[in-house]
């Protein structure tokens, strides 16, 4: 079946690619790169790769901007300044009903039309983007949108169990860094992955 085209953007994509995350933020301000690092380094060691819509190499950026909401697992969006162009997206983002998780640096950015969503407050600097990146971390664990990155190897000893609807447990061993720690060997670890 031939998808259908959207009146202003043309071509329509269904689903999403898994682990992709799309930001949404002003790109010029003195700290979207610190913020944009932030994300970044934060989803990383989930797999997650994040993209933003002027790191794209299409030739229209709107086209680009579209295919990215919609193949995206989830959005983050900085209203930090009330960007117009981040809004414009934002609507995208809900229209299509993505995931849509809010960041801002000051509550005199968060306008009425979407102060009724949960906004993850940070500031600008190494602390800031620290804390920044664990509470996206925490935010999107507990909305069960990551999963605890599996370890590098790990040896199966015992067949999968299913353990409650979309989760799945291992017995086996892992072997190899977790985390930056040393190398090294866990017999009898329990692996849960969604699935």
């Amino acid at each position: 079946m031939k998808k259908p085209l959207h009146s202003i953007f043309g071509k329509t994509y269904s689903g999403f690619t898994k682990r992709t995350c799309f930001v949404l933020m002003p790109f010029r301000k003195p700290w979207s790169a610190g913020t944009l690092a932030a994300i970044r380094s934060a989803l990383n060691p989930y797999g997650v790769v994040c993209r933003r819509a002027d790191e794209q190499r299409g030739h229209i950026i709107v086209d680009d901007i579209w295919r990215s909401i919609n193949t995206s697992e989830v959005i983050v969006v900085d209203v930090t300044s009330n960007n117009g162009n981040v809004f414009y997206e934002l609507g995208i983002a809900h229209a299509l009903d993505k995931t849509v998780l809010f960041i801002c640096q000051s509550t005199d950015d968060i306008v009425f039309d979407v102060n009724r969503f949960r906004h993850i407050m940070y500031r600008p600097g190494k602390r800031g983007w620290a804390n920044l990146g664990r509470d996206i971390v925490a935010t999107l664990l507990d909305n069960k949108v990551l999963a605890v990155p599996l370890p590098e190897r790990l040896r199966v000893e015992k067949p999968s169990v299913k353990l409650a609807e979309g989760i799945r447990a291992f017995s086996g061993v892992w072997s190899g860094t977790w985390r930056g720690d040393k190398p090294g060997a866990l017999p009898h670890y329990l692996v849960v992955e969604r699935i």
